[in-house]
């Protein structure tokens, strides 16, 4: 059995080649069930099981902890690790870093995304929120777009300043941003990372995309190329 931890994960799956590989295995027939959802301590900490598997070849199952008290201890808040099985002789083949799993891969999903969606000529990219996801979602558009301009805004701007910090030592150059309304509306592609509960944009304050006709028939493409 092999294991991979946080920076063997990281290693393992470049951001450019992780797209590509979503956009492949998003067509797989992959049989996904509800996750189960438990509370051990009878309070808001929960664990979430998240199994999906492909019939003789593999099953994955992740487990995600979310322990809200942890930030008040300077800990983070969720965390996971994720276990590959053999669907032919049931045994474990590996115990992947699931929290770095999760977050290279929600911010490759986006990226494929947007890859699809997106205007072609698309310069300038927004990332709204400045939590663990910021930067993955950066680094992943970037992979896969030529971005003239990338934008972090956040409430906090010494935090959206800390993400930018972040991608620069990766060789990405981004401008930290205080002003919600301006960023959105120089911003050709918004990747949003927020637990807000509340809506924080206005539809108003969005550039006008691809013509909505243009919209609807990549949109129909895209959703028939994953069926």
């Amino acid at each position: 059995m092999q294991f991979f931890d946080q920076a063997a994960v990281a290693r393992a799956l470049p951001y450019a080649e992780l797209v590509d590989a979503l956009a492949r295995g998003l067509q797989e027939p992959i049989e996904s069930p509800l996750r189960s959802h438990f509370e051990p301590n009878h309070d808001a900490s929960t664990v979430l099981s998240m199994p999906a598997w492909k019939a003789q070849q593999m099953m994955g199952v992740k487990l995600v902890s979310i322990w809200p008290g942890n930030s008040a201890l300077g800990l983070s808040a969720v965390s996971g690790v994720y276990v590959l099985i053999s669907c032919t002789d049931g045994r474990p083949l590996a115990v992947l870093d699931g929290t770095e799993l999760t977050l290279r891969r929600t911010a490759a999903a986006a990226a494929l995304a947007a890859r699809t969606l997106a205007r072609k000529d698309s310069q300038t990219l927004a990332i709204l929120g400045t939590g663990s996801l910021s930067a993955p979602l950066a680094l992943a558009h970037a992979s896969v777009m030529d971005f003239k301009s990338i934008r972090v805004w956040g409430r906090d701007l010494q935090k959206a300043q800390a993400v930018v910090n972040t991608l620069a030592l990766q060789g990405i150059q981004a401008q930290a941003c205080e002003d919600l309304q301006a960023t959105l509306a120089q911003a050709d592609v918004v990747a949003a990372a927020s637990t807000a509960t509340t809506p924080f944009i206005r539809a108003d304050w969005v550039c006008p995309g691809p013509e909505e006709e243009g919209v609807a028939a990549v949109l129909e493409s895209f959703l028939h190329s994953f069926a």
